[in-house]
């Protein structure tokens, strides 16, 4: 079970739910939180597609795992075509349901003109036992929609040393869009490939939770590739991205063989 750093760790004589963006244990007994009084779209347009725009305006909400992704996608965007801009800014404050409670975070999609909207922080319940409200999830794609605006699911990456984790995430998500249509990065899908493919290379933080540098890299490559369609593994070399050339290439091909097969906004 996720929680961000932003919300307070709670605490009671017999069940308690783990917080500060860490994910439960077996030790760990998980309580359902109230549902969100969220309302949902009434239509479930279709995805826009503003991936050949010359002008990306791009919002990411979410918890400590967006960390670094505006400035690395901002920067792959760049580095593929020099010609356009980019625009990107991060909206903190935990979960989408939380977000969706703050005046700031909403008006923040609404009154502004963003191409792309990269949404993180859905609930769930690492062991499977509690199945958390997606309403939010739902309402915060509609909104994106209406307004003209690509929306982007992102399932977090497995913690480490999981091998479920990653597709358990990506299918809740899977279900969403299966609602409410919206793109979905294959986040869980491509960090299960490349830790398969390459099990002694270390995508996390020594917390084991987050990612490091080079898993960062990793998630921004799948977000460049579901932003633009265009192929990850045709990225110039980033000479500031703490990785080999030889690694950012072989990462980028991982990444577009995986979306080739789980295309992100079908």
């Amino acid at each position: 079970m996720q929680y961000s750093h932003a919300l307070a760790c709670l605490f009671a004589a017999s069940l308690f739910i783990q917080g500060c963006n860490g994910k439960s244990d077996s030790t760990i007994v998980e309580v359902s939180l109230p549902e969100e009084k969220a309302p949902i779209g009434e239509h479930n347009l279709p995805i826009p597609d503003n991936s050949a725009v010359s002008d990306f305006r791009i919002l990411l909400y979410g918890n400590s795992h967006i960390a670094r992704q505006n400035e690395l996608i901002s920067t792959l965007l760049r580095s593929a075509n020099p010609n356009i801009t980019v625009y990107g800014e991060s909206f903190g404050g935990g979960y989408l349901s939380d977000n969706l409670q703050n005046p700031t975070a909403v008006a923040t999609l609404e009154e502004n003109d963003w191409t792309h909207v990269i949404l993180q922080g859905q609930k769930y319940s690492q062991s499977g036992s509690v199945e958390y409200s997606t309403a939010a999830a739902k309402t915060w794609i509609a909104k994106a929609k209406t307004q003209g605006i690509t929306p982007i699911l992102f399932p977090e990456h497995p913690q480490k040393g999981s091998t479920t984790e990653g597709q358990q995430v990506h299918d809740l998500h899977l279900a969403i869009t299966q609602q409410q249509t919206s793109c979905l990065a294959p986040v869980g899908l491509v960090w299960d490939h490349v830790i398969k493919q390459q099990p002694d290379l270390n995508l996390h933080a020594a917390d084991g939770n987050h990612a490091n540098e080079t898993g960062s890299l990793l998630t921004a490559m799948i977000f460049y590739e579901t932003i633009t369609g265009q192929p990850a593994e045709l990225l110039p070399y980033i000479p500031d991205s703490f990785v080999s050339q030889d690694l950012q290439y072989q990462l980028a091909k991982w990444v577009t063989w995986i979306l080739a097969t789980h295309p992100p906004c079908s």
